[in-house]
């Protein structure tokens, strides 16, 4: 990054002057650099509440994407606690030094082979709060066992709904009052 090349730049001509109260400041000044990059996800997933839509025998893993990259999130698991039950709302945060900025797509890729049907999921950051959700608007089921769902599914529209009032801002941000449509 471009922080990082003016630190070094600067270390390397601090160090060919010796002097060391600038180079102390330096490298204090490149750690808070680096320790601010760092971007914090918030990922909500809430589980259909029909009959056999949750489990907890299934291992969810998801790639956000955006202008700035891609951040991949690793095994949704809250440790000790039954993740993924029917009609349930989970919470997951994610740590990652990549901002994607504006959230474009969320593919979702599962193992092992209980099947677990969703309604939507979020992503929210620390540099972007507004929630993107994205709608799983045509039921699949994600399963590796691929007679019982899809073990990979990637979806490209979010938009910004709140799931508590069931206002759904459209991306030119006026508001329309919807009816819940399966995602309360």
């Amino acid at each position: 990054m471009w922080y990082q090349r003016r630190v070094r730049e600067a270390v390397v001509s601090t160090q060919s002057t010796g002097n060391s109260l600038n180079m102390k400041l330096l490298i204090l000044i490149s750690a808070l650099v680096g320790f601010s990059s760092a971007v914090t996800y918030t990922v909500r997933t809430k589980t259909a509440s029909f009959n056999s839509a949750g489990t907890d025998a299934i291992s969810a893993f998801l790639t956000l994407s955006g202008k700035g990259g891609e951040v991949k999130t690793g095994s949704l698991d809250n440790p000790k606690y039954n993740d993924f039950k029917r009609g349930a709302i989970d919470t997951f945060t994610i740590e990652s030094d990549i901002d994607i900025g504006q959230l474009d797509c969320v593919t979702i890729d599962v193992e092992e082979d209980d099947a677990w049907s969703f309604d939507w999921i979020s992503v929210s950051s620390d540099i972007n709060p507004d929630a993107r959700y994205v709608l799983n608007t045509e039921f699949v089921w994600m399963s590796s066992d691929l007679s019982e769902g899809r073990n990979n599914m990637e979806l490209c529209e979010p938009t910004l709904v709140d799931p508590v009032s069931g206002w759904r801002v459209w991306m030119d941000r006026e508001p329309r009052n919807l009816l819940w449509d399966g995602m309360n």
